[in-house]
């Protein structure tokens, strides 16, 4: 996980490092109480948001909710210097969107009112349905903190059983508190999640690699003071085989072609486009990336601009365009037709909306199996 999030630029991947930070502030400050490790505690918090809006959504009533369970809500709140401090870290982190919303007369905010107010041409799901489609990202997350071995997922899900008991057990109270408070910042996270009905994807989950990260330390450290031989051996185990597979997946690496994928794939994607623009000093492209905006194109256009390429614009350039377009995948589970059938079509409509009804298809790039190019022109 941490790997592909090294290689991939997007908003989303900005939310690691706030997360992170956050998660030492929460640590320090029971530590060590600071009004301005409280300030930075909110900064973060903001920060997170700003990088990625669906998961400082969730982040901030888990934050709460935490405190709430931990009867810790007076410890970061019980006084006016204390709430100052966090808030104002909060404030200056949403600045810069505050600034912009009025600049742009609450353009965003009106969106988010007028998507808030309008019902939903989706379809309606099941508890059950939400339910299951969360716990299977979530689960997912998890299994990509290791190798794809899945005695590997087994075996640490008892040092993580062993080691939440012994945790409780041995530490001490700052530290129990510490892990307590992951552990319910991540229960808290995944049940607010369920209250959004929609389709939730992986970077509204962005981060939460890291709590399970952490768990899994502070439980193999606490196994490592008992004197459970049992809960020993389980996490010697795991640990030899962690070791064991990843020397093997690393080898096997060796031997295996580069695979062009992440920013890797973005980069020689523009090169193709770039290519065949030729000489041009402007041209238009539209970008296709599901399910997410397409930051990492735009980044791209802006850094090769800088170095004499075309400008890049999204109007079409002498009546022409290209369209970049990256494959749907549309795997679902089971019960989730409905949404698979919605995925299936997606492309087809985005280009609608993308292209003039009079305009007509003059060429196809194949890229490789995950991305095509398309030249349209407006007749």
């Amino acid at each position: 996980y941490f790997i592909y999030a090294a290689f991939f630029v997007s908003n989303s991947t900005f939310a690691l490092p706030f997360f992170l930070l956050f998660l030492y502030c929460y640590a320090r400050y029971t530590d060590k109480e600071s009004l301005s490790t409280l300030f930075i505690l909110g900064l973060s918090l903001a920060l997170l948001f700003e990088a990625e809006v669906a998961l400082g959504v969730f982040v901030y009533p888990a934050f709460l909710i935490s405190l709430l369970v931990l009867r810790q809500l007076k410890t970061f709140f019980g006084s006016k210097k204390k709430m100052g401090s966090i808030f104002l870290g909060i404030f200056i982190g949403h600045l810069p969107r505050l600034l912009l919303e009025i600049k742009t007369q609450f353009a965003q905010t009106k969106v988010a009112l007028k998507l808030i107010a309008t019902p939903s041409t989706e379809s309606v799901k099941t508890f059950k349905e939400v339910f299951l489609e969360r716990f299977h990202l979530l689960q997912d997350l998890y299994q990509r903190l290791f190798t794809d071995n899945i005695l590997l997922h087994v075996v640490f899900l008892a040092v993580l059983g062993f080691g939440t008991y012994y945790s409780l057990l041995i530490l001490k109270k700052k530290q129990k508190n510490f892990f307590l408070f992951v552990l319910f910042f991540l229960i808290s996270f995944f049940f607010l999640s369920l209250l959004y009905k929609k389709v939730v994807f992986a970077n509204y989950y962005e981060g939460v690699p890291y709590l399970f990260g952490i768990l899994i330390a502070v439980a193999s450290s606490s196994i490592q003071s008992s004197k459970n031989t049992i809960a020993k051996g389980v996490l010697y185990f795991a640990l030899s085989l962690l070791l064991a597979t990843n020397v093997v997946r690393a080898y096997q690496d060796t031997k295996k072609d580069v695979k062009l994928e992440g920013l890797r794939e973005h980069i020689h994607t523009v090169g193709v486009l770039y290519d065949e623009i030729g000489e041009e000093k402007e041209s238009c492209i539209k970008v296709y990336t599901p399910p997410v905006i397409p930051h990492t194109y735009s980044y791209l256009f802006r850094y090769y601009e800088s170095t004499g390429k075309p400008k890049i614009t999204s109007d079409f350039i002498n009546r022409k365009c290209w369209f970049i377009l990256e494959k749907d995948e549309c795997k679902f589970l089971e019960i989730e037709q409905n949404e698979k059938r919605e995925c299936l079509g997606r492309i087809e409509r985005w280009k609608q909306d993308q292209k003039p009804q009079s305009s007509k298809r003059l060429k196809v790039v194949t890229v490789n199996p995950k991305v095509t190019l398309e030249l349209w022109e407006n007749q």
